[in-house]
């Protein structure tokens, strides 16, 4: 009797180590022979895992049962768990998975997600076969109760895209990019996105398919999409930033090589736009240099092209290039740089006999051309010309910061009619100052309290900044000089603070602004940004740039015994590049080692600036 008890309380204790058999080998009753399934687990099968759940001595068959088929789920979630948790990373990077968080242990994210997964888990958990065994213990009848289940696979692929963070439609647009139809998957994921703007996972499998289908522009301008949306996984951040990194150098090759082929079909227009998308995809600095090199080249070119396809008045096609002036009429750097260049491509396109005269009786007579509205010279200034000039026309022009932007407006002149024979105007890539977006974080405004002033009026220019930050005052002149009012010799502290209004000049300043010839339209440029910004950085930053409208950095920031600083347009260009293009040294931390490197680049400035333009008129 002994023995017998002692091999039924072994029979007892090792059943539960053993598993289950296929439901056709099973009936539930205690008169059959112990089911081989009880003591080994079934194979699974091409549909079904299968397992065995165990409950011994229970008081009653039904909570024996109960306790059993939970058993069998908890085997089925610590498999879940188990698997997972060795794929988990695996699969997430080689399946390109998008993550809402940031998981720092894996194999407690994936139990958690399994708990909470749990009544998924168990609804898919089907009874295949259950046995028991009475047993006594204690003169009580006692039940060990054996359940086999089996389990879709079909159900733990879902649980376990759930788990990795896969939607069912995800995942349907994802088997259209391994199966390589990236046609299919982009239509697939841009229907999602229209439906559900925030769902990272469609932006980024939209970028990876516009990506695998060759479509590099939209495969840049999703993948900024989906990091816009400030995911968290890390992974995916990475490969997004990278990938978006090799796209933009490929589509700036592709552009600037572009540009060059419609340059020299003379497609000028076209030209300049393509190196404008090149611009706008934000190279490094040393490329954004070239572009910016290369487009004030085609410009001048564009020029050329125009007023060689525009002299068929001019018989014998002789024409003189003069130096262009400043917006004043003065003589300026660039201007001598513009005519040098437009001279040197007139003679290439050999449409034109190209004559140069630089002497200071022509100047004095080009510091003095006014346009009437017949659009030609006065009487008075084409005789002269016309007892200097030994050509049909003189190719000339102003140069000069306008509004925003530099621009270079150039004219051929008939000597004879003093008529304007072709003109173009074209604005410069890489010069100009945006107002910043009303919806940024960081905002400045600038106003003053009228639209319309006469000369020698008086002025107050009023500031507001949501955040503690450096302001520099700017007016941009109507003859194109440019004035920094503010900071100034007399108040040299340019810090402001947050929400509160500042005026300038303040009633402690020791000096005024007034209105001061010529008359015409002016602007006021606040510029502000959260750390200082010096005219030495701003020579450092001109010192990288080969344009030939960028004047020796030396002439930047030159005294004068004026109150107000003249501003040359070249610092504009550096201002640009300093805000725009987040190039320079930063003045962060003297200590930082970064602090001293010049023209390295960053995706984004190290500092935040903001910008607000206040325009006026000034009458006589």
């Amino acid at each position: 009797m002994n023995k017998l008890l002692i091999l039924i309380i072994s029979f007892v204790f090792v059943c539960p180590m053993f598993g289950c058999a296929p439901e056709q080998y099973v009936k539930r009753t205690t008169k059959v022979p112990h089911p081989e399934w009880v003591d080994k687990v079934p194979d699974e099968d091409e549909n079904y895992h299968y397992f065995v759940g165990r409950r011994t001595h229970a008081s009653t068959y039904e909570s024996g049962w109960d306790d059993a088929f939970q058993n069998a789920i908890s085997k089925i979630s610590r498999m879940i768990q188990s698997r997972v948790t060795v794929d988990y990373d695996k699969q997430r990077y080689e399946r390109d998975i998008v993550h809402d968080i940031e998981i720092h242990d894996t194999s407690s994210y994936v139990r958690d997600r399994v708990r909470i997964l749990s009544s998924e888990i168990a609804r898919g958990v089907k009874e295949a076969a259950s046995h028991y065994e009475e047993a006594r213990l204690e003169n009580a009848i006692r039940y060990n109760v054996y359940v086999l289940v089996r389990y879709p696979k079909d159900e733990y692929v879902r649980i376990k895209n759930k788990i990795l963070g896969i939607e069912p439609e995800i995942e349907e647009g994802r088997k259209w990019i391994v199966s390589g139809k990236y046609k299919e998957a982009i239509d697939h994921f841009s229907t999602i996105t229209i439906k559900e703007p925030r769902n990272k996972e469609a932006h980024y499998y939209l970028a990876l398919s516009y990506d695998k289908y060759g479509n590099k522009r939209e495969a840049l301008k999703a993948y900024k999409d989906f990091l816009d949306m400030h995911p968290i996984d890390k992974i995916l951040v990475n490969k997004s930033t990278n990938r978006i990194r090799e796209l933009r150098e490929e589509i700036i090759k592709e552009l600037i090589e572009e540009a060059n082929t419609l340059a020299n079909r003379h497609e000028y227009e076209d030209c300049l736009e393509k190196l404008e998308q090149a611009y706008d995809l934000r190279p490094p600095s040393a490329m954004a240099n070239k572009i910016v090199e290369r487009y004030s080249t085609y410009s001048i070119s564009s020029i050329a092209w125009e007023m060689s396809t525009n002299s068929d008045s001019l018989q014998e096609k002789t024409v003189s290039v003069v130096p262009f002036t400043s917006l004043s009429g003065e003589e300026s750097t660039q201007g001598n740089a513009v005519a040098a260049e437009l001279r040197n491509v007139l003679v290439n396109f050999q449409k034109l006999k190209v004559y140069i005269r630089d002497d200071d009786s022509i100047k004095a007579i080009l510091k003095e051309i006014e346009f009437g509205q017949t659009g030609a010279i006065d009487e008075k200034t084409r005789k002269e010309l016309g007892k200097l000039i030994n050509t049909e026309a003189i190719v000339t022009g102003r140069v000069g910061y306008v509004a925003n932007t530099f621009k270079i407006n150039g004219w051929m002149i008939n000597v004879e009619t003093g008529r304007i024979v072709s003109s173009k105007s074209v604005k410069m890539l890489g010069w100009n100052i945006d107002d910043t977006d009303e919806s940024a974080d960081f905002k400045i405004s600038v106003w003053m309290d009228r639209k319309v002033y006469n000369i020698g009026d008086t002025v107050t220019i009023n500031l507001t900044s949501n955040r503690d930050c450096y302001v520099t005052l700017l007016n941009v002149r109507s003859n194109g000089e440019i004035w920094e009012l503010f900071p100034n010799r007399y108040n040299t502290n340019n810090f402001i603070k947050a929400n509160v209004r500042h005026t300038i000049p303040s009633n402690n300043d020791n000096f005024r602004l007034a209105i001061v010839e010529p008359p015409g339209k002016e602007y006021i440029k606040a510029v502000a940004t959260t750390v200082p910004i010096t005219n030495k950085q701003i020579k450092q930053v001109l010192s990288e740039d080969t344009s030939i409208l960028v004047a020796s950095a030396d002439v930047i920031g030159r005294g004068s015994d004026s109150a107000f600083r003249s501003v040359s347009p070249s610092e504009m260009r550096g201002l640009h590049e300093i805000l725009e293009r987040g190039v320079g040294a930063f003045p962060i931390s003297e200590n930082d080692p970064e602090y001293k490197q010049v023209g390295y680049y960053e995706s984004t400035p190290q500092f935040d600036h903001a910008v607000s333009t206040w325009s006026f008129e000034t009458r006589r």
